[in-house]
């Protein structure tokens, strides 16, 4: 049987990777693709994946079991294992990996927790993160997990910073590396319709957010500053941020 390609979009958590995951999945259903949507309701797989088909570990089986049926954009937060690189190396998966400074993503799952604390809610992600240095070490211990997607995989790269600047552009030169045609409309008019202003908010809680880059240099005090670059500085380094 001949597998359908599964594109998958991979991120360091607060990184933009709903923002961007639901671009793209717009961006592929206007141009003749299968919404994520659509296809999950096609096959009935609601009990499988959240509304944003979060794939978690990028498992062999359930990504042949989509390839079985149409291409498709799905999400991830897991690291590059071997069952990703089996899938890449076999070409039934196409990727990308989106990620920011880590020290941002810390401050951005920080506050995440306190809003949803403030609402008693329980993500199972952020809610534990009492302090900031709480967050740092999260988010230190998923860099980890997840730089083998910059290192090893041959992903198309996301970074949030140049997202922020221009994701029209991004999301043409990411169509071009998928080699799948996507009008210049299409793309203007997704990247409209996921501004900052028109974000679902959900029982009070923000489902998408676009922060802004470089706020971790107005929150973090001294101490908070030099810790985050201690424990982060193999991946500010390998990343190109100044760990300075």
């Amino acid at each position: 049987m001949e597998l359908s390609k599964i594109y998958v979009s991979a991120g360091l958590p607060k990184s933009g990777s709903s923002w961007w995951y639901n671009m793209c999945d717009s961006c592929f259903s206007r141009s003749g693709g299968v919404g994520r949507q659509p296809f999950i309701e096609k096959y009935g797989l609601g009990s499988m994946v959240n509304a944003n088909f979060n794939m978690g570990v990028l498992d062999r089986e359930n990504i042949i079991f989509l390839a079985q049926r149409e291409s498709v954009f799905v999400k991830t937060h897991s690291g590059y294992c071997s069952d990703a690189n089996f899938l890449e190396k076999n070409n039934i998966i196409k990727c990308c990996f989106s990620y920011r400074d880590p020290r941002d993503a810390a401050l951005s799952a920080f506050e995440n927790g306190v809003r949803f604390r403030e609402n008693s809610y329980d993500d199972g992600c952020f809610s534990h993160l009492i302090t900031l240095e709480m967050a740092i070490d999260f988010m230190a211990k998923y860099c980890q997990s997840v730089e083998r997607w910059i290192t090893d995989s041959e992903a198309f790269l996301v970074q949030y910073e140049r997202l922020l600047a221009d994701p029209s552009y991004m999301l043409a030169m990411f169509f071009e590396f998928l080699q799948i045609d996507v009008s210049p409309d299409v793309v203007d008019d997704v990247v409209k319709a996921y501004s900052r202003n028109k974000y679902p908010r959900h029982d009070g809680l923000v489902k998408l957010n676009v922060g802004v880059a470089g706020r971790y240099k107005e929150i973090f005090t001294d101490s908070q500053l030099v810790y985050a670059n201690q424990v982060m500085a193999t991946y500010l380094d390998n990343w190109g941020y100044s760990s300075h």
